[in-house]
């Protein structure tokens, strides 16, 4: 039996995650593209009997997680991890020429940044982080604001962002800025979670199958 997916993502990223997916016929992709993210709230209600629900973007889970939460919905997020930082950081010294220092990340959680920084042996002065991940209501002009202040006072030389409404933000207002990519280790372990999850569930949906008619004979 093939695992129903619904995946929520922006065109380019739902692309790249059904090239992924070529050689895995045991999955069946149902895509819900946005183009911003807090359009994620209108498409969950549009996708159902689906056995989980994967989210490449940290940003429309969040708009949309009073709803999942409320519907009980099997939910999978991308990892936006230190190796994706790791990774990124790579980028920006080795592909763009860029020093890392004076430089504003936006990130779900810091605590992966302190964690690269250490493991690096970078210092944090001069690197300013900016968490979402416990804001009650996640505003992209907010996060944008902040990049733009720092930028305004000459503190940074430019922003690595972990989201694309940001991005397209802060480069259409002439600041120098960097979006993460999605590592495809990130994607293959989001894609074997599914899996894992769609078999957990399935197996407690038989068990509570198995003990319903025991009671009733």
């Amino acid at each position: 039996m093939k695992i129903k997916v619904a995946v929520f993502g922006r065109d380019i990223l739902i692309d790249r995650f059904q090239q992924y997916l070529s050689n895995q016929d045991e999955m069946e992709v149902i895509p819900f593209i946005y183009k911003k993210a807090s359009e994620a709230c209108e498409l969950i209600e549009k996708a159902f009997m689906c056995d989980v629900y994967l989210f490449l973007e940290n940003l429309p889970y969040l708009y949309a997680s009073n709803k999942i939460k409320k519907k009980r919905l099997p939910t999978v997020q991308v990892d936006f991890d230190e190796y994706m930082l790791l990774t990124s950081f790579y980028h920006l010294k080795n592909t763009h020429n860029q020093q890392l220092r004076r430089l504003s990340i936006d990130v779900l959680d810091d605590c992966s940044v302190t964690e690269v920084l250490s493991e690096l042996n970078l210092a944090s002065d001069g690197i300013y982080t900016y968490s979402y991940k416990h804001e009650d209501d996640t505003n992209v002009s907010k996060i944008v604001d902040h990049h733009k202040q720092l930028w305004d006072e000459g503190k940074i030389d430019y922003v690595l962002t972990s989201l694309y409404e940001v991005s397209t933000d802060l480069q259409e207002q002439g600041i120098p800025t960097y979006q993460m990519d999605i590592p495809k280790r990130n994607i293959d372990n989001a894609i074997e979670e599914c899996k894992n999850m769609t078999v957990l569930n399935m197996s407690k949906s038989a068990k509570i199958v198995a003990g319903y008619i025991r009671i009733k004979n």
